[in-house]
């Protein structure tokens, strides 16, 4: 018998300080680098393959492929940059948003109270505003690592349920559920990297198999697209059209791979498992659990096959966009008037909290 009060906070409490930790940090990046982030956008966006590597790079700098996409699609709104130099930066997002999931394989849980301690310390004592950031961006990385550790505790005992062993039975059985349950979880929680943690958390602990967990990860592909949806509500034509390449994107490149999974799934499974056990036991040491690097390389490589098979066909996705979408004068700026301008990052909350 299971204490459903501990599972639920545990769980429903790491997720909340890994949300509110990953956006801290992400955020706080962003801050550090300031008007040069955008500027390094708008000037190497002159072709679609340095867009992805522009992409890449700015996801990794800023731990979030949400807000390179969010970034991207605000900088179309404004005219700043068209629709064909924004789909590259998307599809390097993609690739860019799986170091996090190494980040994530990093056996530093037992030192996250420490890491939040130093941060917290610099984040609210420190005079200069940079060094106030690199307090958050350290503060925010501690609790990504402690929220982490508390959905681990909460999932232990959840695992040992036999309604929830079925459930995973069923993700085994039946890959298009997977896809679902990735993508409604992605939704829900807002966030691609929780996704992808929780996933490597129930890996780690045998509740989920490989088969099981490869389709949530195509979920959660689809899923993170909701964020440059939201971000292109009330845009520009230019904006929606970024938006939707978007969500095809994502969508075709998991058709595709789940296609293919579903075919070849014994060879695909056995390749994992002979991997995981014959080549990640002399790489992978102390740093990092192997389990997790095993959910973060599927995550990385179709991430990066997606985008080399893709990218050859950015022009008639593109066409089916404006298809979908159609219009003239898709290079106009936009307003901005909406939600966007209501938006309060996390260092104006840290601001009004300390007034």
């Amino acid at each position: 018998m299971i204490d459903i009060h501990y599972t639920l906070f545990h769980l429903l409490g790491g997720l909340g300080i890994f949300l509110i930790g990953i956006n801290l940090m992400a955020n706080s990046l962003k801050k550090l680098t300031g008007s040069k982030m955008k500027t390094l956008i708008e000037k190497l966006t002159n072709s679609t393959y340095k867009g992805i590597l522009v992409g890449i790079f700015v996801t990794v700098i800023l731990q979030s492929s949400s807000g390179t996409t969010a970034l991207t699609i605000s900088l179309i709104r404004s005219g700043l940059m068209t629709l064909p130099q924004g789909v590259g930066i998307i599809m390097g997002a993609n690739i860019g948003t799986t170091v996090t999931a190494f980040l994530i394989g990093l056996n530093i849980k037992n030192y996250a109270l420490p890491i939040m301690t130093v941060g917290a310390l610099l984040a609210f004592f420190a005079k200069r505003l940079k060094v106030n950031l690199v307090g958050c961006t350290i503060l925010g990385f501690g609790m990504l690592f402690y929220g982490l550790k508390l959905m681990g505790s909460g999932l232990k005992p959840l695992s040992r349920l036999p309604a929830f062993a079925n459930f995973m039975i069923d993700l085994s059985d039946n890959p298009l559920l997977g896809v679902f349950a990735g993508t409604a979880l992605t939704v829900l929680v807002q966030s691609s990297s929780a996704t992808v943690g929780l996933l490597e958390e129930l890996y780690a602990q045998n509740a989920i198999d490989i088969t099981a967990s490869i389709p949530v990860l195509f979920g959660d592909n689809i899923g993170t697209t909701i964020t440059s949806v939201i971000a292109a509500l009330g845009g520009s034509l230019a904006a929606k059209r970024a938006s939707a390449f978007h969500v095809l994107f994502n969508l075709i490149g998991t058709v595709i791979f789940l296609t293919f999974f579903i075919i070849f799934k014994t060879p695909i499974v056995q390749f994992i498992v002979l991997f995981e056990g014959q080549f990640l036991d002399g790489m992978v040491e102390e740093a990092a659990s192997k389990p997790h690097v095993t959910i973060a390389l599927a995550h990385m490589f179709f991430n990066i096959a997606n985008t080399f098979l893709l990218v050859w066909f950015v022009n008639h996705i593109v066409r089916l966009v404006k298809i979908i979408i159609p219009g003239k004068g898709e290079d106009k700026d936009d307003d901005g008037y909406g939600f966007n301008n209501c938006v309060i990052d996390d260092y104006q909350v840290i601001e009004l909290v300390g007034s």
